[in-house]
């Protein structure tokens, strides 16, 4: 029974996309950065409950993940009695974690007024969360998840944060979400690379698959490009050039990847190591630029 919980607190670790996790935390960090800009005072027991509610129901979904793979694999094989039991196993954990969220629930709703807006954005969590999980429609989704992804980042655990601030929705989050947008969509295409060859033998249609690695590269040139030209036209739609300014600063780290892309489409030998941390120093950097000067103008 030990060995068998190991296997399975081992297999939900594998499953989980640190990329997506810490770029995930810098969003939500920055959603609190503009809550403190805006002049609102932190409240640092919701800071800390919003983080554990989202950060629960990503599990929750890797492990409902988890348990559709295994009934998948029940319906077309005789299951073991270990598989029965793991199907159980991640049943109760299920059940445990959907308890956990709706306790943070209840507790977030204790300290503050949960408004419409913090429920329509988490249940669009929600929403996405299960389309990318259910059988009949992940691998028809599998193409456009990398791009899922990257909008409930960039755009929904930002706007959750600064909900949960008691502050009603700016229009300076709205101005930074098609940039972050490209950001991580660019940033998480680059970290995908590494596994193009994996997952083309294995006739995963990912991303990077469905669109071919030279085009993968094209685009994720271009929507690198895009982040810096959209921050720099921000002041034109009355974004401050002082929190906007210290961001393009990390213009060569955007330089620096497209260089490492370009340098494997010739030929070159690729380093997937430095790939795969340029684009998470890419993401967490900007929006750390971004959270620097919100919180201290």
């Amino acid at each position: 029974m030990k060995n068998l919980a190991f296997n399975l607190f081992s297999r939900i670790l594998k499953k989980v996309d640190y990329f997506l996790v810490i770029t995930g935390l810098f969003s939500y960090l920055l959603g609190c950065s503009v809550a403190d800009f805006l002049g609102t005072s932190l409240n640092f027991e919701s800071i800390i409950l919003g983080l554990f509610l989202l950060l629960s129901i990503y599990i929750t979904f890797i492990i409902i993940d988890l348990y559709f793979e295994g009934s998948y694999l029940r319906e077309n094989s005789k299951p073991d009695q270990k598989t029965k039991i793991q199907l159980i196993f991640l049943l109760a954990l299920i059940a445990i974690f959907l308890f956990l969220i709706a306790f943070l629930i209840f507790l977030i709703q204790s300290k503050i007024q949960i408004n419409l807006e913090t429920w329509l954005f988490l249940g669009t969590v929600f929403f996405f969360s299960i389309l990318l999980v259910l059988p009949k429609l992940k691998n028809d989704l599998d193409p456009f998840s990398l791009f899922i992804k990257s909008f409930m980042v960039s755009a929904l655990i930002p706007a959750i944060a600064l909900l949960l601030q008691r502050y009603e929705l700016n229009r300076i989050l709205s101005l930074l979400a098609l940039p972050l947008f490209f950001l991580h969509a660019a940033s998480s295409l680059a970290g995908s690379f590494s596994r193009y060859a994996s997952d083309l033998s294995k006739k995963r249609q990912t991303t990077l698959v469905s669109l071919g690695w030279e085009k993968g590269i094209f685009f994720h040139n271009i929507m690198v490009l895009l982040v810096f030209l959209l921050l720099g036209l921000g002041p034109l739609f009355e974004l401050a050039w002082k929190v906007i300014w210290p961001a393009l600063t990390t213009g060569i780290v955007g330089l620096f990847q497209i260089f490492q892309l370009q340098k494997i489409a010739q030929g070159g030998k690729p380093n997937w190591l430095l790939l795969n941390w340029t684009a998470l120093i890419l993401y967490a950097a900007i929006v750390y630029m971004l959270m620097f000067a919100f919180f201290i103008y």
